[in-house]
């Protein structure tokens, strides 16, 4: 949604600094009833680990907040968007390249590094206005053995938290910022996050169906495709290319 909601800002005439942080808090404000719908599906059928989503998500909502208190406030957003697309890529490369991680579908418990690790997702979100969950994978599956259904099931619920907690950074850090475009609140602009939002939160059930009926194999590759392309986007490789991806 990012690269999105770029676009979006750049056609109303955002200046580029301020539209990469309104990018930001816009997209992670859609997260949040996304989120929360993906996590009910994927609940329902059973892969998502409650006690794992709090371990995670209460540290990540404490990240969440201070990473988007930073960007609001004292860091060049189109920066921080530049160095998030480089870890995509390192991330998408290792998934696709590295030998298919040892899983279990109940791993053992961990929760001080469930902790440790939440923290880490969480400011990554904050800072850079995504909802953690493609971080949160990567993470469960090759650092503590979760199978990718529950990884991708317990991430949802770890992005209620980040996206809850860095959307509100945004929107009380940014409430005073100059030249921000009408109906906006903070750093989240009104109009787009509602028309995301509402398609948003159909289409996370319709995924969640479609993640348990795919294999492992195909879900880890598709992921690391999309991780490939979001990273290439937001270095901006399409841009120097000319191609209008």
């Amino acid at each position: 949604m990012v690269p999105v909601t770029l676009i979006v800002f750049q056609w109303i005439g955002v200046s580029a600094e301020l539209g990469v942080k309104l990018a930001f808090g816009t997209s992670l404000a859609v997260v949040f009833p996304a989120a929360l719908s993906s996590v009910l599906a994927h609940n329902r059928r059973g892969k998502v680990w409650w006690r794992a989503v709090i371990s995670f998500g209460l540290a990540a909502s404490a990240g969440a907040l201070v990473g988007s208190t930073l960007t609001a406030r004292y860091l060049p957003g189109d920066a921080l968007i530049i160095a998030f697309g480089a870890v995509l890529l390192l991330v998408a490369a290792r998934m696709l390249t590295g030998r298919p991680p040892r899983t279990q579908d109940t791993p053992r418990s961990q929760v001080p590094l469930w902790v440790l690790s939440g923290s880490g997702i969480g400011l990554t979100s904050g800072l850079i206005g995504v909802g953690g969950g493609i971080l949160a994978v990567p993470i469960m599956t090759m650092g503590f053995q979760f199978g990718v259904l529950r990884a991708i099931g317990t991430s949802t619920g770890i992005m209620v938290f980040t996206s809850g907690a860095g959307a509100l950074g945004y929107i009380i850090n940014g409430l005073f910022t100059p030249g921000l475009p009408e109906l906006s609140l903070g750093l989240v602009h009104v109009p787009t996050w509602s028309m995301l939002a509402v398609t948003s939160v159909t289409t996370t059930v319709l995924g969640a169906r479609l993640a348990h009926r795919v294999s492992a194999r195909v879900l880890v590759t598709v992921f690391s495709v999309l991780m490939t392309y979001l990273g290439l986007r937001m270095i901006g490789a399409f841009d120097w290319l000319g191609l209008p991806l």
